[in-house]
């Protein structure tokens, strides 16, 4: 992996081990490996941190946060049953949407979001508020505003694919109250700086993971979702 490759891809999946992380010592060196994800999250009382790495025979799982990290490889990755239950159990989402409906998304810049957070914390009435006017939208914006202010599970995905000698990057958020769940999906390239929240419940949330580990790319990033 060439030194500039190597700092962006360390930069994105890991930013805060950047400085202590070996770039010779990357995973992403082996040219077998086609797509690696970190997914961090607290959910209820349990926090959790994974590096996944996908290649064509195997999903190896890295368990971080630990002494020694457990690793775990599973050895069929078309088994999206058995991916499902070694990543995603730990996870506390509604099971389903409110009446089956197809919300539309909230759409926010990366700033507007991080004020939205700043000011989680203060009148619950002017959170709602201050989302509306954002984006518009009064009903979700009540259901989004709630969410943020007291999530019982949190949580960020980061997503790398090969592409020849060359990573694309893709990165969400997700959060979720007793009543709603929320995907956040973020821009990752350069100059862009919008978020789309969308509304989902645990099988929605389980059906886009799987389908970004396992064969999201590059040809298919505008298509996943």
């Amino acid at each position: 992996m060439m030194e500039d490759q190597s700092k962006k891809f360390l930069r994105f999946l890991m930013p805060e081990e950047e400085k202590l992380v070996r770039s010779s010592g990357l995973p992403a060196e082996q040219p077998e490996i086609q797509r690696i994800c970190r997914l961090s999250y607290r959910s209820g009382n349990k926090d959790c941190d994974l590096l996944i790495y996908v290649n064509p025979r195997q999903v190896i799982i890295i368990r971080k946060g630990r002494a020694e990290p457990e690793c775990h490889a599973l050895d069929d990755p078309g088994h999206e049953q058995a991916i499902r239950e070694a990543i995603l159990e730990g996870i506390i989402l509604p099971e389903a949407s409110s009446g089956g409906r197809l919300d539309p998304a909230l759409l926010m810049s990366k700033p507007q979001y991080r004020e939205i957070l700043n000011r989680a914390s203060g009148s619950v009435l002017q959170l709602c508020r201050f989302v509306k006017r954002i984006t518009g939208d009064s009903r979700l914006s009540i259901r989004f505003a709630f969410c943020v202010r007291s999530p019982r599970t949190s949580g960020e995905l980061r997503f790398c694919s090969r592409h020849g000698r060359d990573w694309t990057f893709q990165y969400a958020s997700f959060l979720a109250n007793r009543w709603c769940g929320w995907l956040l999906r973020m821009s990752c390239g350069e100059g862009e700086e919008w978020v789309s929240a969308s509304t989902m419940d645990k099988e929605q949330y389980c059906s886009i993971f799987l389908e970004w580990l396992l064969h999201w790319g590059p040809t298919r990033q505008q298509d996943v979702g």
